[in-house]
């Protein structure tokens, strides 16, 4: 009699310098392959293959990459069928909004791995942006999105949904010319590889984005956005370092999650309830992936995101080392996501 098989671990996410980089957004697969345009055909090379900018998922997706579970064939059977459904959706009356759901809910379910890589590559850019304003003292404050590194299909029916939760920021220099002098980082996320990825997109049906626009505060001010932009002045101030940051940010989307599912879900909300819940949940999973049942974030993250070595893992067991090993790394991870392009003509903007 066998025994029951132990179920093979995912492998890690795996994290790469950001020079390292190329392309910045994750796509459906095209059922006819294209030409690719090359370095000669002008600026249409750096448009649609935006450098690559962290996304090997700083990040190497391993939907676009080594992923056995989500191969290149099954993949185009995905997207085969998003088609299928989509051609149906379009024929359906407006009164059969029971039938419009389900087929939603299949196409969702299909891209459960997409949606949650989505969700948890917000929590990685914020952790980064974090980072990248820690001890700076800027002040941080919403700005618009003028970039937008993939696109959408309407052969699929999909839209381009913006991995970071805040793709455009303002970050504002300190007045006082004192604390300049004594300032060893200025905050300036222009011309960097760090702002493209910060406009990376995920292509993912409509329905997803719509979800977006809550946590992103699209369609109203939202307290939650509020009060993570007031996690990263707290960072900036030097407050809170980029580990407590973490901790507050897990509480602040899981408020965001409980508000959702009492306003919007229980009251069935919208016209396309049970897509809506399915999204819910894959968002939900993919942006905890990172924390502990306490919401605290996980110290294997942190070490991952860090690239800390295993020597250095272990001097964390010290306290009154672990204090000088993460500000060490804090440093080296801010110093690359601050450093500007060299020789790479910028993406058009929106």
């Amino acid at each position: 009699m066998q025994g029951n098989k132990t179920p093979a671990k995912k492998p890690p996410r795996k994290r790469c310098d950001f020079q390292d980089n190329i392309t910045a957004s994750l796509s459906l697969p095209k059922t006819v392959k294209k030409k690719l345009p090359t370095k000669t055909d002008g600026a249409s090379y750096y448009t649609s293959m935006v450098y690559e900018t962290i996304t090997n998922l700083i990040f190497k997706p391993a939907a676009a990459t080594n992923n056995k579970n989500i191969d290149d064939s099954n993949q185009i059977k995905i997207s085969h069928r998003i088609k299928e459904i989509e051609a149906i959706r379009q024929q359906l009356s407006e009164d059969k909004k029971v039938e419009n759901d389900k087929l939603l809910l299949e196409e969702v379910e299909l891209l459960e791995y997409q949606i949650k890589e989505h969700a948890a590559r917000r929590v990685d850019l914020f952790f980064y942006l974090l980072l990248a304003v820690y001890n700076t003292n800027v002040k941080i404050s919403k700005g618009d999105t003028t970039k937008q590194h993939g696109r959408g299909s309407k052969e699929h029916g999909t839209q381009a949904c913006h991995c970071s939760l805040f793709p455009g920021l303002k970050l504002t220099q300190p007045a006082a010319a004192w604390f300049t002098l004594f300032s060893a980082t200025i905050a300036d996320l222009s011309d960097t590889y760090f702002e493209d990825a910060l406009n990376m997109t995920v292509e993912l049906p409509s329905v997803v984005n719509a979800f977006d626009g809550h946590i992103e505060g699209r369609y109203e001010p939202t307290r939650h956005v509020e009060a993570c932009l007031e996690i990263l002045n707290e960072a900036a101030r030097g407050e809170i370092d980029p580990i407590q940051g973490m901790t507050r940010f897990f509480r602040t989307m899981n408020s965001f999650f409980e508000r959702f599912e009492k306003n919007h879900l229980k009251k069935g909300r919208g016209d396309t309830p049970m897509t809506d819940l399915r999204i819910w949940e894959y968002q939900k999973a993919g942006t905890f992936e990172a924390a502990k049942p306490d919401l605290s974030v996980n110290e294997d993250y942190v070490y991952m995101m860090l690239r800390l070595t295993p020597a250095e893992i272990k001097a964390t067991w010290v306290p009154v080392v672990a204090g000088q090993v993460l500000a060490r790394n804090y440093k080296l991870i801010q110093q690359e996501l601050l450093a500007k392009k060299v020789g790479v003509q910028p993406a058009k903007k929106l």
